[in-house]
């Protein structure tokens, strides 16, 4: 499902920043995978209602980031 969101609403940035500085998906948590998860399906319904994920604030900094 995560796949199928991230190809038809073009959410690969929400994707990229949740295995940031990992493999891939399968290095993900089970918890860290319903975030994705959930923060997919918050985006979908942001494009659906054309609000941008930045105001949505699913855009995050990386912590390891300065």
């Amino acid at each position: 499902m995560i796949v199928h969101l991230r190809d038809r609403y073009g959410l690969r940035i929400l994707v990229d920043q949740a295995t940031f500085g990992r493999a891939g998906l399968n290095n993900l948590s089970d918890d860290d995978l319903v975030q994705l998860y959930n923060d997919l399906h918050t985006a979908r319904e942001c494009v659906d209602d054309g609000l941008s994920l930045e105001e949505a604030g699913l855009i995050r900094r990386h912590p390891a980031l300065p």
